[in-house]
């Protein structure tokens, strides 16, 4: 087994956030992936996903992930930040939008900001290309930008969150990447945010 002491500039960058999908689930993936619910704010997040539960789960919702790339070779790459939008059709209103959930980095990984390999699926046989390296942003907030990203190409009216007060982090970059709070629930202290597209056309 071989030991990189020193990355080069040309080499793969130390994470790689992109799509995830039902053909990429392993065992570990699922260990991983629990062990990221388990640090998610909202109480009853923690329950153990399973393998058919994850599947129904990708199935329904978009899903982003960041691995940590492996200064050993041959080393399984680990999940260290995940994050889903729920897309929803009001076909009254014909207007399509999405719900962001599921947002969370790892506790050792949070704050962050080396560069960052960001990889787009590119068809369904799951072939895929680095479209772009970032430098110096966290992988929160690398992902929820490919999540505004993503509904932007996908013409939704809107992308919704809620997020609590006790998440002072989260409530600041939701702010920062132009979502608006539109509501805030006394008891819970939940805050609701809304990041419109089309605002300005109509």
């Amino acid at each position: 087994m071989s030991f990189i002491n020193k990355r080069k500039r040309n080499e793969v960058m130390p994470y790689v956030v992109q799509p995830y999908w039902h053909k990429n689930i392993t065992a570990s993936d699922i260990g991983d992936i629990n062990n990221l619910r388990r640090q998610l704010p909202r109480k009853g997040a923690a329950k153990p996903i399973s393998y058919p539960e994850l599947k129904i789960f990708l199935n329904e919702n978009i899903f982003w992930i960041a691995r940590e790339k492996s200064l050993v070779a041959r080393k399984q790459e680990r999940i260290v930040a995940m994050g889903s939008i729920a897309p929803n059709i009001e076909f009254t209103k014909s207007e399509s939008f999405g719900y962001i959930r599921n947002i969370v980095t790892d506790e050792h990984h949070r704050g962050e900001k080396n560069e960052v390999a960001i990889r787009y699926l590119v068809d369904k046989r799951g072939k895929t290309r680095d479209a772009k390296c970032i430098k110096n942003q966290s992988l929160a907030e690398i992902i929820v930008s490919e999540m505004i990203s993503f509904a932007k190409y996908y013409q939704y009216d809107h992308l919704e969150l809620t997020s609590g007060p006790n998440c002072v982090a989260a409530n600041k970059l939701y702010r920062r990447l132009g979502f608006i709070r539109i509501s805030h629930a006394e008891i819970s202290g939940t805050n609701r945010y809304h990041l419109n597209f089309h605002e300005n056309s109509r």
